[in-house]
């Protein structure tokens, strides 16, 4: 009978290990979380495949390139919280003088904005914020092997140029998310992480250029893109969740 316990007790643990993880409101950022990153753009190998226990080795991938970190803190203590509604999470970036805002609910983890406080903008115009209407929905919950969902978001620019044409820039991205697999993660330093949940992120973004040639605030189509991209996010069941993302 100590034997028939015993091996029970060894199976239910196997089998937990085993077991397809659910990515969670348990999982989300919190304020108070922090981690450091480091990204390696010499990497160019293909994508392994998906599906149930599958074992990712990704131990040979550079870790001392561009290295960051963020830290999120309550969205409400922060200046520009009112230009971004319904965000509660925030992460300021004191280097390039960065506020980014963030919204988790029980559908996810959503992107909001950004606001630059700094007189260096990255924009040739006097634009000091961008604001996601709806926001980038980025790890959704819940979501576990097998699961889709389809979302999308937008964002309106006007350039006040200072005298007409007037530009308007509109863009869209539809994204598709796919978990079409599970299982064991293998990064640099000997760091394994098991029931890690593949999420496959495909966006199609559709960018668009209106003129106001006369400032009577008619805008006209000038031009129009199209683009596609492709995004790998490994979650796991654990803080911090994401471990691991490949473009």
């Amino acid at each position: 009978m100590k034997k028939l316990i015993l091996f029970v007790l060894l199976l239910n643990s196997a089998l937990r290990l085993l077991a397809q993880p659910t990515i969670t409101t348990a999982q989300l950022p919190f304020a108070g979380l922090a981690y450091i990153n480091s990204v390696d753009s010499s990497y160019t190998a293909s994508i392994p495949a998906g599906g149930a226990m599958q074992t990712w080795n990704f131990s040979t991938l550079l870790t001392q390139d561009d290295l960051d970190s963020i830290g999120f803190i309550n969205a409400a203590a922060t200046p520009y919280v009112n230009d971004f509604p319904g965000a509660n999470l925030a992460a300021n970036s004191t280097t390039d003088s960065i506020y980014s805002y963030f919204i988790t609910n029980a559908n996810g983890f959503y992107f909001k904005g950004i606001y630059f406080y700094g007189s260096n903008l990255p924009f040739p115009v006097n634009i000091n914020k961008l604001v996601f209407n709806p926001a980038n929905l980025s790890i959704p919950t819940p979501f576990t092997y097998n699961n889709t969902l389809t979302s999308f978001y937008r964002f309106v620019l006007d350039v006040d140029t200072g005298s007409a044409p007037y530009l308007r820039i509109i863009s869209r991205t539809n994204q598709a998310f796919v978990a079409a697999g599970y299982g064991t993660v293998q990064l640099p330093s000997s760091a394994s992480y098991s029931n890690c949940l593949r999420i496959k992120v495909t966006e199609t973004t559709y960018d668009s250029i209106l003129v106001d040639a006369l400032g009577f605030g008619i805008y006209i189509p000038f031009s129009n893109s199209i683009s596609q991209s492709t995004i790998y996010n490994f979650l796991r069941q654990a803080q911090p969740s994401l471990i691991l993302s490949i473009n």
